[in-house]
């Protein structure tokens, strides 16, 4: 199963000031803790630049070159809200929870009521339910990947570098003030047609912050993220399926055959 895996770097910087500053505070008898709060202004400056250094993007290059030079990292957590358009103008709103490599999607749209997809690593399996139902389905990695194929779930940039040839349109552009890689491949579906892919890729926060997927030119699905938090606390119950609905086995086979319990 291709899942956005969320990769966790966790980066602390040891400055060697601390042993300096307290020689500095008993000749001139600076306070300590005006000496800490001056350490730790200067390790969030260092995380700062160095964090916005890694992040800087190189506008002279484009293409597959530009994409590999993209380190693939990506926040402890993130809570987004997109909006989110279908086939024929269906709209729907998105919230959507990441937490390492767990992840959780709430759907509304007129007259659907609320869908929930949740990812839980552990197990490795996809709950897919209504709230209020009594059932749900589950599929289980390995089991969804036409899914991928058929362009029903949105590619991430790992597959796009790890996939794609050296034709693909890749280069740094803005987004609402955001510094964003477009990105627009195309793969040819046989007798179905053309399927092209645009993506607007955020590397401050490893995700699409806009994306579209067409169909012989047609759009057929694209993604507006509309708000985004990152490192934010996520209670782990939240990639927990509920207790009280029963998840039945389920794979894209089961279309014509039925789920399995």
């Amino acid at each position: 199963m291709k899942k956005n895996i969320m990769i966790l770097i966790a980066m602390v910087l040891m400055l060697s000031i601390t042993g300096c500053s307290n020689e500095k505070t008993t000749e001139k008898g600076t306070d300590s803790g005006e000496v800490n709060q001056q350490v730790e202004q200067s390790n969030t400056q260092a995380e700062e630049t160095k964090e916005t250094k890694e992040n800087k993007l190189d506008s002279s290059i484009t293409g597959l070159e530009l994409l590999k030079s993209v380190q693939y990292k990506a926040p402890k957590s993130l809570i987004m809200e997109a909006e989110v358009t279908g086939f024929e103008g269906f709209v729907s709103k998105t919230i959507t929870y990441n937490k390492g490599q767990n992840s959780r999607m709430e759907t509304e749209g007129a007259d659907v009521g609320k869908q929930i997809v949740i990812y839980n690593a552990d197990e490795g399996a996809t709950y897919q339910y209504k709230e209020g139902d009594a059932q749900g389905i589950v599929m289980l990695d390995g089991e969804d990947e036409d899914a991928m194929e058929m362009g029903m779930a949105t590619p991430t940039f790992a597959d796009l570098v790890d996939e794609s040839s050296e034709n693909i349109v890749a280069r740094v552009e803005k987004l609402d003030g955001e510094e964003v890689i477009y990105i627009e491949t195309k793969e040819s579906e046989g007798a179905e047609g053309e399927a092209t892919v645009y993506m607007w890729y955020s590397p401050k926060y490893s995700v699409p912050l806009k994306y579209e997927f067409h169909m012989n030119g047609k759009r057929m699905l694209s993604s507006v993220i509309t708000k985004i938090e990152a490192d934010v606390a996520v209670d782990d119950d939240y990639f927990t399926p509920p207790s009280d609905v029963k998840f039945m086995n389920y794979s894209l086979d089961d279309i014509f055959d039925g789920p399995k319990e």
